[in-house]
């Protein structure tokens, strides 16, 4: 199995997350992350993987995934979405694909 790690994800260093309706510490944190790696690389379970720096991130994405979610995602505010309660549920989504 290959394990893709980037290193970016270290500089995602949230305060605060919502977990069951109550902003809590983030759980995803640089620490963290080192921990995981860490781990991975003590244990047999795949090849840990470091894209490139210069990787064309919309060529790989397309590798990945379907051009109709691709092209979904920036139309996200011209569909109208918001929430209908305060973090509670989204409006309807349009469907993918039809």
């Amino acid at each position: 199995m290959k394990i893709f790690h980037n290193t970016h994800h270290a500089e995602h260093a949230g305060r605060q997350e919502m977990f069951r309706g109550r902003l809590v510490d983030c759980h995803e944190v640089p620490m963290r992350l080192q921990h995981v790696l860490d781990e991975l690389n003590k244990r047999p379970v795949g090849t840990l993987v470091q894209p490139a720096a210069d990787l064309p991130l919309d060529a790989a994405l397309r590798r990945v995934h379907s051009a109709d979610y691709l092209d979904f995602w920036p139309t996200l505010g011209a569909t109208g979405w918001r929430w209908t309660r305060p973090m509670r549920r989204w409006t309807p989504c349009p469907r993918f694909g039809r």
